[in-house]
């Protein structure tokens, strides 16, 4: 079975942003709403995080090969393995090129609480708007999907982040290492035909402890679930009424905004399970109740949020568009609702730009 798209499917932070290893910044999502293949591993179909699709289990049109980078198809095959040294991520069969999160300096410090390996050579994303595999071949059986560093995506630039995959049932997020947190990118289907989530491990940490490298200096960007040297203080309070596009100063962490207007307000990550929302605000993955497939037929989607996920804070509300924090109305730029065009939307009503 293949799907036509996800409608609301979108990463849960600035894409472009976090490839590119940036300490911080306005990002923006959509609100219309781990390791190598684990069990149930994605075949047949991969769908970006926009909802179109084609096969993924080879090439794919559009700019997509199945190299799935630029290493001419050799490779280690050990992104998303938890490492202390590059040494932990060379294979004997190999070209010992993987390294380790703890030896490579992005800008602002590691990002990965948990220390993983990942694949320096550039991978191809593509410009078909379909998800792409690194580490590997070209399909979901390599450990490493294919984020692009650029917006709109261009061949051959993209960097490869650990796999990790979550069902529809609820069950907890599989592949990604010790606190590292699987962040949503697209759709794709199990073997049987069914939809699975696939998605890239990114941030994770709640405090310093939580980053391996904090005696090294390491500090946790508490609302943004990443380790960086040096901590942002001035980011706009969660709730704050935002513009994704806009450039002043001081920023959000990210802007959970509308993509056609770019209007929203100030978000914060969380990830399903855990506690890092305020009272009367819902840690959302924006994960869809309804899927299409390729023939315009509406199939059940999510039944319940992953725990494991990473999401967004977004205030719960009730009947009259007020929320549940003090009676107030919802933030900025923001209304009360229950459904959108991809069903109800789970842990709704929530208030949504």
């Amino acid at each position: 079975m293949a799907w036509k798209k996800l409608i609301g499917i979108v990463t849960s932070g600035a894409l472009v942003s976090v490839v590119a290893f940036a300490g911080n910044g306005c990002s923006s999502s959509k609100t219309t709403n781990g390791n190598g293949a684990t069990d149930g591993a994605p075949s047949d179909v991969a769908t970006h995080h926009d909802g179109s699709s084609s096969s993924s289990s080879g090439s794919s049109s559009g700019g997509g090969d199945d190299s799935g980078d630029s290493s001419g198809g050799s490779f280690d095959g050990t992104t998303g393995k938890a490492c202390t040294t590059d040494a932990d991520c060379h294979t004997a069969t190999g070209p010992g090129i993987n390294k380790c999160s703890n030896d490579v300096l992005f800008t602002g410090g590691a990002l990965f609480p948990t220390p993983i390996c990942f694949m320096p050579a550039a991978c191809d994303p593509g410009i078909d708007n379909n998800i792409h595999f690194c580490d590997g071949p070209d399909d979901p059986s390599s450990p490493g999907v294919c984020l692009p560093q650029t917006n709109p995506p261009q061949t051959g630039k993209g960097i490869c982040l650990a796999q990790c995959n979550f069902k529809p049932d609820g069950s907890a997020a599989t592949g990604c290492q010790g606190k590292d947190e699987c962040n949503i990118y697209g759709i794709g289907s199990d073997t049987a035909g069914n939809p699975l989530g696939i998605g890239y491990c990114y941030n994770g940490c709640d405090t310093d402890a939580d980053c391996t490298s904090a005696g090294a200096g390491q500090h946790c960007q508490a609302d943004q679930g990443i380790c960086l040297t040096t901590v942002v203080t001035t980011d706009l309070p969660i709730g704050t009424g935002c513009n994704a596009t806009s450039t002043a100063m001081p920023a959000c962490a990210f802007c959970f905004s509308n993509t056609s207007t770019n209007l929203g307000f100030c978000s914060s990550y969380c990830k399903i399970g855990g506690t890092e929302c305020p009272s009367g605000w819902y840690c959302d993955a924006q994960l869809d109740s309804t899927l299409l497939t390729t023939t315009d037929a509406s199939v059940a989607g999510w039944t319940s949020a992953n725990p494991g996920l990473a999401g967004s804070c977004i205030p719960t509300c009730m009947a009259g568009g007020h929320t549940q924090l003090e009676g107030g109305a919802c933030p900025t730029n923001s209304s009360c609702q229950t459904t959108d065009q991809s069903g109800t939307i789970l842990g709704g009503p929530l208030c949504v730009p």
